[in-house]
């Protein structure tokens, strides 16, 4: 029994080392970061790692995940300050005052979004969809024959909040702005639950981050709808990949429940000099990074398509 008492374990794994060390200083760095709540840390892999390596930059994180880090510019948080206007509004008797005061705030983050999401789409269709824009607007007009075209337009319809899938691309149906009774303020719509908790995080314990720094919140809010966007298209194109090319595909109109299994780690790092920039860190490993090239769905207007690049190709020649 008295062996029991005086028994003192030896720790020998690094970042269960690292981690039982670390000073108030720096368990006051890691409660300020911002963390994705989509996924349970305890369970991700790595996660002890990756947050300690976000920590000190001399820490190294297992060689099997590809590490980024991105910063904002200096001073950011200087900019956009729109609190005194919220404790203004807040303490008025008047709802309506706050609620135009609220969407007006959300709308500006909303817009911010849409530059965001306007790159993706422009990058997805230079790359793997660059051969398939033809096949883009069959399935908007109800034919699912191509895979690729299938994954973007759902991918495009459930982000956007759309009910059809010839309300894709179409200006006559104009995707979901800001609505003041739920707060929705961003163009990745289907991921609505999981973006106000990440904002909750980052407004901090007296919610007025977001107001005290709105380009700061624009910063971090497109980081994060960068991530999910990505991550669903990704699921989207998994989705297609896994029926092959026997799959007869019909319009999905409830969207799956797709998880956030495939989603990198990542966080975002409040520095408490104010002056300081905000950092962005992800990982990324091979069940997390798609690579286009690897990507071979079927689509039935393949052979089509290289015969008209042939006709093209000898009419110039010949002419």
């Amino acid at each position: 029994m008295s062996t029991w008492l005086t028994f003192k374990p030896e720790v020998n794994d690094p970042p269960v080392k690292k981690w039982i060390s670390l000073d108030e200083k720096e368990r006051k760095i890691i409660r300020n970061m911002v963390m994705f709540d989509g996924v349970d840390i305890e369970k991700y892999p790595g996660a002890m790692d990756h947050i300690l390596s976000a920590l000190d930059p001399g820490y190294k994180s297992p060689k099997e995940y590809v590490y980024r880090k991105i910063e904002s510019t200096q001073n950011l948080r200087k900019y956009g300050n729109q609190l005194e206007g919220y404790k203004k509004v807040l303490d008025s008797q008047y709802d309506r005052v706050y609620l135009r005061f609220r969407e007006k705030i959300n709308d500006e983050l909303y817009q911010s979004t849409k530059g965001t999401f306007n790159s993706i789409t422009n990058h997805f269709k230079k790359t793997l969809l660059c051969k398939h824009k033809s096949c883009i607007k069959r399935t908007k007009g109800n034919d699912f024959s191509c895979s690729y075209a299938f994954a973007y337009v759902h991918w495009r319809k459930f982000a956007e909040g759309l009910k059809h899938c010839f309300h894709v691309e179409n200006s006559y149906y104009r995707p979901k702005r800001t609505d003041i009774n739920n707060n929705i303020c961003s163009t990745s719509y289907s991921d609505y639950n999981e973006i106000e908790r990440f904002l909750s995080k980052w407004n901090g314990s007296n919610q007025e981050r977001k107001f005290k720094s709105v380009c700061s919140t624009k910063w971090v809010l497109n980081k994060l709808v960068e991530q999910l966007l990505l991550n669903n298209f990704y699921n989207w194109i998994r989705y297609a990949e896994s029926f092959g090319m026997n799959q007869k595909w019909e319009e999905i109109y409830y969207p799956y429940n797709f998880k956030y299994e495939n989603i990198p780690f990542f966080l975002i790092k409040v520095p408490d000099d104010e002056k300081s920039e905000l950092q962005f860190h992800i990982w990324f490993n091979e069940k997390n990074m798609v690579e286009f090239k690897g990507i071979d769905l079927f689509c039935p207007y393949n052979s089509i398509k290289k015969r008209r690049r042939l006709q093209r190709y000898y009419s110039l020649s010949n002419g």
